[in-house]
């Protein structure tokens, strides 16, 4: 019980914003009901990227737009090649892309790192 309570309070990693000589993007992956993208098959091996999504009217993706895709350890920005919005519902889209840039994370150490010591337990 005491390690649930514990766990609540355990410090949480920040965020960190990508490079800024990285390149511009449009949208990110994520996002909520009627203004979401997600994907729809990421592989690397073949190099086959594809997103499904949903966007309002007046942010409507197309051909060369950028999206960035934040993962665990790297902030990836792909360029959209095809896109193809459907009749019904008339928002929801797939699109393919190509990898244009990849950046990785700064690596922190968490904050207690170096505190514990091999073969002890806390108290």
């Amino acid at each position: 019980m005491i390690k649930n309570i514990l766990a609540k309070f355990k410090p949480q990693p920040k965020r960190v914003e990508p490079n800024c000589a990285a390149p511009d993007y449009t949208d990110v992956i994520g996002g909520f009901w009627g203004n979401k993208i997600d994907w729809l098959k990421f592989d690397h091996a073949s190099s086959d990227y594809r997103i499904v999504g949903w966007k309002p009217f007046d942010q409507r993706l197309s051909v060369g737009d950028v999206i960035l895709a934040e993962g665990q350890q790297t902030w990836m920005w792909f360029v959209i090649e095809e896109i193809e919005y459907c009749r019904d519902p008339r928002d929801m889209f797939s699109a393919s892309l190509r990898i244009m840039h990849q950046e990785v994370k700064p690596f922190e150490f968490p904050a207690d790192a170096g505190t514990h010591v091999a073969g002890t337990r806390a108290a």
